[in-house]
């Protein structure tokens, strides 16, 4: 993959899902919602390059193949669906419709931008104080401490660098550079 192909064979999307209420609060919820992630990766066949769940809200960098360019909608709302269907005993839950925005993304200066977004919406919803303290992101996956394992980290970092030693290096000074701005 050249750093000029992702978005020849490849078509990325910022997708924003936002539920109506605190449905991903509880750390089981949110694991059972990454695992429906996982699950409906592999039957779809999307690609996740950065991810951020928060109580309310998910924030997704997702790669598509050629041939389903329009299904990050979709995908978010099967991914709602089967959220749905998860109703653990004692605990209620309502996701309804939850709203949905997807933006495509063209160029791949714009793809590290939205990556350092997604990542930096912890800090900024007041979750934690810095980057790296959340655990329910990729960036943690991005820095080799915890492996999301649907979670594709190489176009990224690719693009920062030949080298990957010196992508991680690069990337994770970029998202230092957020963290100060947040200080």
């Amino acid at each position: 993959m050249s750093r000029i192909n992702l978005f020849i064979d490849t078509h990325v999307w910022y997708a924003h899902l936002k539920v109506t209420s605190k449905v991903f609060a509880d750390e089981r919820d949110k694991k059972y919602f990454l695992g429906v992630v996982l699950q409906s990766k592999e039957e779809n066949g999307f690609r996740v390059f950065a991810f951020s769940l928060l109580d309310d809200e998910a924030y997704f960098l997702l790669g598509m193949e050629e041939g389903k360019a329009g299904e990050a909608g979709q995908i978010l709302r099967g991914l709602l669906h089967r959220y749905e269907e998860y109703r653990p005993k004692g605990r209620i839950r309502t996701v309804q419709d939850g709203e949905i925005n997807c933006m495509p993304v063209c160029r791949a200066e714009e793809m590290l931008d939205i990556c350092r977004y997604i990542h930096q919406r912890p800090v900024e919803k007041g979750y934690v104080k810095k980057i790296a303290d959340y655990w329910w992101s990729s960036f943690l996956t991005y820095r080799g401490i915890y492996s999301w394992e649907f979670v594709d980290t190489r176009p990224v970092l690719w693009y920062l660098s030949d080298s990957e030693e010196k992508s991680i290096q690069i990337f994770l000074k970029l998202h230092r550079k957020a963290d100060r701005k947040e200080d």
